[in-house]
């Protein structure tokens, strides 16, 4: 994949970094890679400063995130970039990118969204960019606010009407006539009975046909919000059935969408005259700029709309509130069951990134009825609860209740903005018994309440943020909460708090107010003022919560807050000192919590840094640039493994202190790259952590520090790989060093006598494909590769002593990766010669520990693995693959879309079951042999809960001496040695074609001392040898293949 500055990274197929591929012309800048939580970030190190400040969001970096299959429609990276106010140039100037395809505008947020070709170079990178005169650390070029990864985002849904008093507005005549709801969603399916004359308007944001809705999650809320019940005889009627519908399709039909397709619907709804806009999606918030929040906010100011956004499913744990119902103005929606409990899954706050009070409100969505799109998707994992309607669980569901309620207090109610509607229908909510405000808001919807209740907040929520440890010694932190009274009549209030914490109620004191009773005017406003009291806490800390309750004349006002009583932390600082005596210009710094893994990069300019931190152990990594003369030309790596901190901490680090990292290989190859790494381990925690940096041959080389040993339960080891060559490219060898712990300078300068040579025999069988023959030492992090045009024979030179293993990636003319084959770690002595081939046929299945045919929890399992190599490398190659399983003869189910992979539930009983696969990959073009293979195992199997291979399939593998292209000479007899594999075969047989399996021939199979083996009589030049083996085990199960 292609970073935003146009740096390629390869990752092998376990997701881990296998290669980096500098731009032309950035062969000098260093790469970080580090894992933080579950991801994997590759970062230049000209693009730090620009993460470091929020420009950049660091999930561009994110490999994980940029390989999500989802992408691969774009043929690149989808971006989403942000212009400062009046700055025409920087737009117009990207879009001239020859690199850059513009696929919308995003002028409600000053944005393009973009995408960067795969094939881009650094050129975008630069138009982005500029560099700081000072101390050329790059900024944004003018102009340019923010850049973002255009995200995926998906529905809320997990794997009423009655409850929240609708049919009391009902009554009065109030179902929302004469508002408009706006879904964004999956679409509408218009012709369900009960959307008749309701949609008015539909617009396609997507990349999918049409707006009809062919997921049926869109239907599904569309109906609960609005739908008319017609299908069911008023049944399943929505909360506003008067209400029309917008149906802005922004979720395509396989449930997937972007930032930027959800933004346009947004923008289109408000301008289509959308009261309420209803967002049942989301997506986890952004560490950075946040295009499709900051659109709800821009928005609702900029019409007065009301944005009603499910809060997400990813509960119940606190903070786990998606965007874009992290927005401000967004009215956020949490779930509740029948029964009043919150729903298992619903997303809880605060708000991640202040604190702030997250959902605002709740509503029923645990088993939900609605309307159904026959065959959809909905309809497939729904309930049946009647014909055309389905019931399903989520904040999808819980949210178009609230936006139902939003549109009948808005037909009540007509001169009413958007915040007032939300103010009144979170000051009139039931409360809850038990959950926190960071639970359920203010508590569930009480649309009949809404609608009586003349006396409402100004505000929705009492955020009173984070309180710093010690909180004891914190000032009261105090809110204004203002009543209006829309009534005829004064309002007197009796005021009453109730409080909420980790352990039960919040300590006494913690929330007051001034005043037990207010009076509201008629038609004025009056105001309480409510405070957090930190040091009435206690010493304890934690989250806790406060409902402000108002009662009287037929009133019950609602309010909610939260304060954040920080745990035991404190502020650890850094004053750091660079090799030459100052600050260094710029400087990486890594802290990992060693108790539960939680770990945070920054970088800072001026040798200072300061961070909360929890009390405890931490391991800290500082690398810094040397730019003597404004160019890196030095790094500095200093590691502290073992930083206890009980109070607030400040640590010298002196990078003069540092040594040089001196590796050099015998002979007459220069460094090319060095890579250091480290991999901590902790027996008490069971966390792992790792960073590793590429680094070109710097001028004023690398430095490393020691600053301590680690903690007795973590165990460190530092890893130093290292390639070298010639200038011409020619005399490769890799060196590798590990030990424990951190070193301060480090040498490893071998001996011609210590190097092994290894000599990688590499196939290609089509013109134009290109080999990635990637190096990496045992228990190394840390890979190294070549590029080879194929076929090509590469000999390299390895530091003896130690096991390496070889991950061959092959890429075709157009650079896709088409096959990928694993050679495992070979530990050669000093001395030692040695040879590997790989990629080279006869291509074929094979039978391992992970190929074949299992079973696990009833299911029927196949990993098919059509393009095993000759040599047996473990690995495999893209096709256009299709299998079929019958069982006792019938055609049992069909499988294509997961290439190799079958899974399916069988039957109690034991039965005869046929696995059927074909793979083709001749018309693809990155090869001309083995160009179709196909396997037909018949065998025995009956469902069984315990993980097991089920024996009986064979696979036959043939290993002719071939030449590297995979041909052999015309008109000569070939020796083709035969391994079986998947147990010993009782019966085989092996036929040979020369025209294409029209014909067939039996060859004799012959034993030997080393193993079976056949001869063939090869055709003339230009001809074609086609193989098939049948296979049968003592129990008669049969193999056959092609």
């Amino acid at each position: 994949m292609t970073l935003l500055t146009g740096d390629k990274v390869v990752l092998a197929p376990d997701g881990s970094v296998a290669a980096i591929r500098p731009a032309p012309g950035r062969e000098d800048i260093p790469v970080r890679v580090t894992r933080q939580d579950e991801s994997t970030l590759v970062l230049p190190q000209d693009a730090l400063p620009l993460i470091t400040d929020g420009t950049l969001d660091r999930s561009l970096f994110d490999v994980g995130q940029l390989s999500r299959p989802e992408y691969d429609r774009f043929a690149g990276t989808p971006l989403i970039v942000t212009y400062e106010d009046g700055r025409t140039t920087a737009r117009s100037d990207l879009r001239a990118e020859p690199d850059v395809e513009l696929r919308t505008a995003l002028d409600v947020v000053d944005a393009d969204a973009l995408t960067l070709a795969e094939e881009s170079d650094a050129s975008v990178w630069e138009t982005l960019t500029e560099s700081d005169t000072d101390d050329a650390l790059l900024t944004a070029a003018p102009g340019i606010a923010t850049v973002s990864l255009d995200r995926i985002v998906e529905t809320t849904l997990d794997t009423s009407t009655a409850q929240v008093g609708a049919p009391a507005a009902w009554a009065q005549g109030l179902d929302g006539t004469g508002t408009t709801i706006a879904v964004l969603d999956t679409g509408i399916s218009a012709d369900h009975g009960d959307f008749e004359n309701k949609v008015k308007l539909a617009e396609n944001f997507t990349d999918s046909p049409g707006t009809d809705d062919v997921d049926g999650h869109g239907t599904h809320v569309a109906s609960i919000a609005a739908g008319t019940g017609a299908r069911s005889d008023g049944t399943y009627r929505g909360v506003a059935p008067g209400a029309d519908l917008l149906n802005g399709k922004v979720i395509g039909d396989d449930g997937f969408a972007l930032d930027s397709w959800i933004i346009a619907g947004m923008e289109w709804a408000a301008d289509s005259g959308a009261d309420i806009i209803n967002m049942s999606l989301g997506v986890p918030p952004a560490q950075g700029p946040d295009p499709m929040a900051d659109a709800v906010d821009r928005i609702s100011e900029e019409t007065g709309a009301l944005f009603v956004v499910a809060a997400g499913n990813r509960g119940p744990g606190s903070g786990t509130v998606l965007s874009p119902g992290t927005a401000d103005t967004a009215l956020t929606v949490g779930s509740v069951g029948k029964d009043d409990e919150i729903s298992n899954f619903s997303s809880a706050g605060p708000r991640t990134a202040d604190g702030a009070l997250k959902p605002e409100i709740t509503a029923p969505g645990s088993d939900i009825g609605a309307a159904v799109v026959e065959g959809s998707r909905i309809d497939l994992i729904g309930t049946p609860v009647a014909d055309g309607y389905a019931a399903i669980d989520g904040t999808s569901m819980a949210a178009p209740h609230v936006a139902g309620a939003a549109a009948i207090l808005a037909q009540a109610r007509p001169d009413w903005t958007g915040e007032q509607i939300k103010n009144a229908l979170t000051s009139s909510t039931a409360a809850l018994d038990g959950p926190a405000p960071t639970q359920q808001g203010t508590g569930r919807l009480d649309i009949e309440r809404a609608l009586t209740q003349t006396v409402t907040t100004d505000t929705t929520t009492l955020d009173f943020g984070a309180v710093e440890y010690p909180s004891e010694q914190a000032d009261p932190v105090r809110r204004t909460l203002t009543f209006r009274n829309a009534g005829d009549s004064d309002t007197t209030l009796s005021l009453a708090l109730t409080t909420t914490g980790p352990h039960g109620a919040a300590p006494e004191g913690l929330f007051t107010l001034d005043a037990d009773e207010i009076t509201v005017p008629a038609g004025g406003e009056a105001s309480v003022e409510t405070t957090a009291v930190p040091a009435a806490g206690g010493g304890e800390t934690g989250h806790y919560g406060v409902f402000v309750t108002a009662t009287g004349d037929d009133q019950q006002v609602r309010s909610a807050g939260t304060v954040e009583l920080e745990p035991e932390y404190f502020d650890l600082t850094l004053d750091i000192t660079g090799r030459d005596g100052g600050p260094p210009p710029f400087t990486f710094i890594k802290v990992v919590d060693l108790s539960d893994g939680a770990q945070s990069w920054e970088g800072t300019v001026d040798g200072t840094y300061t961070k909360r931190v929890a009390a405890g152990d931490h391991l800290l990594q500082v690398e810094a640039d040397h730019r003597p003369d404004g160019t890196t030309t030095g790094i500095d790596i200093a590691l502290a493994p073992h930083v206890t901190v009980s109070a607030d901490t400040t640590m010298e680090i002196d990078l003069t202190d540092a040594r040089e990292v001196d590796v050099a290989a015998p002979g007459a190859e220069e460094l090319v790259q060095l890579v250091p790494a480290w991999e901590a381990t902790d027996a008490e925690t069971g966390l792992h952590h790792s960073e590793m940096t590429f680094l070109p041959d710097h001028p004023d080389g690398v430095r490393t520090l020691s600053l301590g040993e680690a903690r007795a339960s973590t165990d460190l080891v530092h890893k130093f790989a290292s390639h070298h060559a010639k200038e011409d490219g020619s005399g490769t060898s890799y060196l590798y060093r590990e030990g424990d712990g951190w070193p301060t300078g480090l040498v490893n300068r071998p001996a011609a006598g210590d190097m092994a040579e290894l000599t990688a025999r590499v196939g290609g069988a089509a013109p134009g494909t290109i080999g990635e023959l990637t190096v990496q030492p045992e228990g190394s992090i840390s890979p190294m590769s070549l590029l080879l045009d194929l076929p090509a024979e590469a000999v390299v030179r390895l530091q003896g002593g130690i096991a390496w293993s070889l991950l061959l990636m092959q890429w075709d003319a157009n650079d896709e990766s088409t096959a990928t084959y694993w050679v495992p770690g070979r530990r050669a002595a000093g001395g030692d010669r040695y040879t590997e081939t790989m990629n080279v046929g006869v291509f074929g299945p094979t039978i391992g520990e992970w190929e074949g045919v299992f079973q696990e929890n009833g299911d029927l399992i196949g990993r098919l693995a059509p393009f095993i190599d000759g040599a047996g490398n473990v690995g495999g190659a893209t096709s256009d693959w299709s299998a079929a399983l019958y069982r006792e003869g019938e055609l049992f189910a069909e499988f294509g879309e997961d290439e190799g992979f079958v899974q399916i539930g069988i039957p109690e009983g034991e039965a005869e079951y046929r696995l059927v696969s074909t793979a083709e990959r001749g018309h693809l073009g990155y090869s001309t042999v083995s160009t179709e293979v196909t396997v037909d195992w018949t065998f025995t199997a009956a469902p069984s809960e315990e993980y097991e291979q089920i024996a009986g399939p064979l696979a036959v593998r043939y290993s002719p001496d071939l030449a590297l292209d995979s041909t052999a000479p015309a008109k000569k007899k070939l020796t083709v040695p035969l391994t079986v594999t998947g147990g010993e075969a009782a019966f085989l047989t092996v036929e040979a074609s020369f025209d294409q399996g029209e014909s067939w021939e039996e060859l004799k199979v012959h034993t030997k001392d080393t193993g079976d083996l056949v001869y063939v009589h090869n055709p003339a030049a230009g001809g074609s040898v086609s193989l098939r083996a049948t296979a049968e085990d003592a129990d008669g199960n049969r193999s056959v293949q092609t």
